[in-house]
């Protein structure tokens, strides 16, 4: 459906399956096995290994469990053959969407 707010820019819902994280540095496991805020997932946390959320959400990155957030909420575009969504800076997505678009656009690896 067209965006109402934003021109030439599209809505679209995204139904959320499943929340995994990867701790790309030390400092990333240690943040996520912190419990600050709450329980982040169910298993202990390690370097690279991807770890499900779906259940617990993790509250210190701000993710919401699947029960809380199943759907999120954005705007698209499609400009010169480059993605551009919505920019979720302070916007909760699983209530309201974008209002306008984000600055970084996504491409198609050939």
């Amino acid at each position: 459906m067209p965006s109402a707010v934003v021109p030439g820019a599209t809505e679209i819902d995204y139904s959320i399956t499943g929340r995994t994280i990867t701790p790309l540095t030390n400092n990333a496991v240690s943040a996520l096995s912190s419990g600050v805020g709450g329980k982040c997932g169910s298993s202990p946390w390690t370097l690279n290994q991807p770890g499900d959320v779906s259940q617990t959400g993790c509250p210190v990155l701000g993710t919401l469990s699947l029960s809380a957030c199943p759907t999120e909420l954005d705007i698209v575009q499609v400009d010169s053959g480059k993605l551009l969504s919505g920019d979720r800076a302070g916007v909760n997505v699983c209530t309201s969407r974008p209002t306008k678009l984000g600055a970084l656009y996504v491409t198609k690896v050939q």
